[in-house]
């Protein structure tokens, strides 16, 4: 059965993408020009092509459902020791990322995560 591999994430306006992206590039981050600056809510997930319609459905319902974001970036920090994934911290409405999160992590883009869900941006 072809799948499609896909993951869902909050893109940033293209003021800030920018100077997001030149503290990637100032930190050696190799995946500056194929990954934009995003804050991801569902990891990479395997979705069977014929579900693909679905899951489309269930990402407007949940966009539909939220009110716009007011997020502000923090500091950088990382994941050590666990990961030394470098990321900027996400503030404000992060109650309401956390409620979006949970609208978009279902079937058919359910997966089983390993660590608890932190707002930040890679």
């Amino acid at each position: 059965m072809p799948r499609a591999r896909l993951g869902v994430a909050l893109l940033l306006p293209a003021p800030l993408s920018a100077e997001v992206d030149g503290l990637r590039r100032a930190v050696g981050d190799g995946s500056l020009r194929r990954i934009p600056a995003h804050l991801t809510l569902v990891p990479p997930v395997n979705v069977a092509e014929a579900r693909l319609p679905e899951a489309l459905a269930m990402l407007r319902r949940a966009a539909a459902a939220t009110p716009p974001l007011a997020l502000e970036l923090g500091p950088p920090r990382t994941f050590l020791p666990d990961s030394p994934v470098l990321y900027l911290g996400v503030e404000g409405d992060v109650t309401e990322v956390h409620a979006l999160r949970g609208r978009v992590l279902r079937d058919p883009l359910a997966r089983t995560t390993s660590w608890p869900f932190v707002p930040h941006v890679t």
